[in-house]
């Protein structure tokens, strides 16, 4: 391999590690200042840690959602230098051509868990959460939510798994850089939430499976709208937690075993994830860990090149 050679490849690692240890710094930045302002405001009221504590994690996600959105604008704002512009971000044809697809099929997937959960009765189904009385005041939260989830999925969709991704991939192989890429993935995530080590599991398999989708495609879209959509579902449209993080969603549906004692068993708990939510759960585990090999035996020769040439 020649020198110039050699130096742009160095380069494509030394852009993948200052895009995430920046993006690292930023969310720690994004979480101090949350917490300060939450305590500011709230030691007036005479508030104690818990109380503080609690309002934080009530609004974790929707702050680590825009705080990811506001770092991608950042990244255009400072185009050329760090090679991001808009339309490599988002456009009307990665919307329609791959990021639908991808929300349909992410939705069919967490849909049929909690289904299959139901109808075993793993999982208990309460009603329509949002009363009449709450009003603009619910539905507000319920898109808040939900928009902050799409951003927060898309954004670092774009972040690791097209820039960081393919700028790995210009030094090492894909499936070494797929691995790569997942392992500094949930070290974000252990970062910016209290996950414990079973959601860390699935998150690392969503990794795998996003990045190969990333690879085929050429795009994050199609793999960001079946994340998103999965976070969603689970989340925002029927109040399981995700993240470690509880919310009401509009529909309500908790695990069995958490109003139901004699319910709670070590299967059951297995099985769904328990208290912990589906991001916990064996059988969502199994489902993604097929989905990865799938992925990977029907585009196997795309992901076994010896070295893939994409520099940017």
């Amino acid at each position: 391999m020649d020198v110039s050679k050699n130096n742009w490849l160095e380069r494509g690692l030394i852009r993948a590690g200052l895009l995430f240890f920046s993006y690292l710094t930023w969310v720690f930045a994004a979480r101090l200042l949350v917490v300060t302002v939450i305590t500011y405001f709230l030691m007036f009221s005479g508030s104690k840690f818990q109380e503080i504590s609690d309002v934080y994690a009530a609004n974790e996600i929707a702050a680590m959602g825009f705080a990811s959105l506001l770092y991608i604008l950042l990244l255009t704002l400072l185009s050329p230098l760090t090679l991001v512009t808009r339309d490599e971000i988002i456009s009307w044809n990665k919307l329609h051509r791959r990021f639908a697809p991808g929300v349909i099929y992410g939705s069919v997937l967490a849909l049929g868990v909690v289904v299959a959960f139901l109808a075993s009765g793993l999982y208990r189904y309460f009603g329509f959460f949002i009363q009449s009385d709450e009003g603009i005041l619910a539905v507000f939260n319920v898109a808040i939510r939900g928009l902050a989830i799409v951003c927060f999925v898309f954004c670092e969709e774009y972040l690791f798994r097209y820039k960081i991704l393919n700028q790995v991939r210009s030094k090492l192989s894909d499936i070494y850089a797929i691995i790569v890429v997942a392992l500094l993935y949930c070290l974000i995530k252990a970062v910016q939430f209290d996950v414990g080590s079973r959601q860390m599991i699935t998150l690392f398999l969503v990794s795998l499976a996003l990045a190969i989708r990333s690879i085929v495609d050429g795009d994050s879209s199609r793999g960001a709208g079946f994340w998103a959509a999965i976070l969603v579902v689970f989340h925002v449209f029927l109040g399981l937690p995700v993240f470690g993080n509880e919310f009401q969603g509009i529909f309500l549906v908790k695990y069995q075993g958490a109003t139901d004692v004699v319910a709670d068993s070590g299967t059951a708990r297995f099985l769904t994830g328990g208290v912990g939510g589906p991001l916990s759960s064996f059988a969502l585990q199994i489902l993604l860990l097929f989905d990865v090999m799938q992925g990977f035996f029907k585009h196997k020769k795309t992901l076994l090149n010896a070295r893939n040439k994409w520099i940017k």
